[in-house]
C-alpha cells in the first residue's frame, strides 16, 4: 500500500495508561491512579530537544538534565479529552510540584512510545561516547 499525504492526517498517535499507584503516595486504599501517556508528534519531539539541548562554538552540542523529566512529561501525558494535561504548567514548576518517581514513570513510557530507544537516552544523558554527528537523536 502506497501512502499519500493525507493518510498522515488520519493516523492517530499511540497512547498507553500508565499505572502510578505505586508512585502516586496519595492513592487511595484499593483505587488504581493512571494517566494517559501519548507518543510525541514530530513538532513535540523537536521541542523537547530544543528545550533538552544547548549548542556551543565549535558544534558542541550539550544537554541540559533541569527539568528533562518534565519537559516530557508535559509534550506527553494527556486528559480525557485529548488536551495536554499540563499545558498551563511551566517546566521548572512541574519539576518541584511532582514526584520525580511519577515524572520518570510518565517519560519512560513517553520515549517508548515515540521510538526514542534506551541507547538513544543514554547518549543524551552523556553515557555514550558517541560524538554528535549532523543529525541529533536525543530523547
Amino acid at each position: 500500500m502506497r501512502l499519500a499525504s493525507s493518510d498522515f492526517r488520519s493516523l492517530d498517535l499511540r497512547t498507553e495508561e500508565v499505572d502510578l499507584t505505586d508512585v502516586w503516595h496519595d492513592a487511595p486504599a484499593g483505587e488504581k491512579v493512571t494517566v494517559v501517556v501519548r507518543e510525541m508528534s514530530g513538532h513535540d519531539r523537536g521541542i523537547m530537544q530544543e528545550r533538552i539541548t544547548e549548542l556551543h562554538s565549535g558544534g558542541r552540542v550539550s544537554v541540559k538534565m533541569v527539568d528533562q523529566l518534565a519537559i516530557v512529561a508535559k509534550l506527553c501525558t494527556i486528559g480525557e479529552d485529548g488536551a495536554k494535561l499540563f499545558a498551563d504548567w511551566d517546566e521548572a514548576e512541574l519539576s518541584r510540584e511532582v514526584s520525580a518517581a511519577v515524572l520518570s514513570r510518565i517519560s519512560e513510557v513517553a520515549l517508548r512510545l515515540s521510538g526514542i530507544g534506551s541507547d538513544q537516552a543514554a547518549a543524551a544523558e552523556g553515557n555514550s561516547d558517541a560524538a554528535p554527528s549532523g543529525e541529533l537523536s536525543l530523547p
